[in-house]
């Protein structure tokens, strides 16, 4: 899997696009202990997507605040997610137990 030099835009929870950036390395992936984690890390301004809210998942999309559904659809899917500021990078893991 290739993702480097892909960019990357998303909401700032106010229908207006933020900051574009680009993941600066390849994704780190690897399964230890039956356990699937990749690992994003990009340049970009400080963003810890985990710190925000869940979107309000009850309310119609008419009602909902734009922003935070993708992250929440992938924070529902995975056993784990953390996030960290790393020597100036912004580093995302997503981990899943295997069956």
């Amino acid at each position: 899997m290739r993702l480097s030099g892909l960019a990357v835009c998303g909401s700032d929870g106010h229908g207006k696009r933020r900051q574009r950036y680009v993941f600066s390395q390849r994704p780190q992936c690897g399964v230890t202990d039956g356990v699937a984690a990749i690992t994003l890390i990009d340049g970009g301004t400080p963003y810890d997507p985990l710190s925000k809210p869940d979107p309000d998942v009850t309310l119609s999309a008419e009602d909902r605040q734009i922003g935070g559904l993708g992250i929440y659809m992938v924070k529902m899917q995975m056993d784990e997610m953390t996030y960290e500021r790393l020597d100036g990078r912004n580093v995302l893991t997503i981990r899943k137990k295997l069956q």
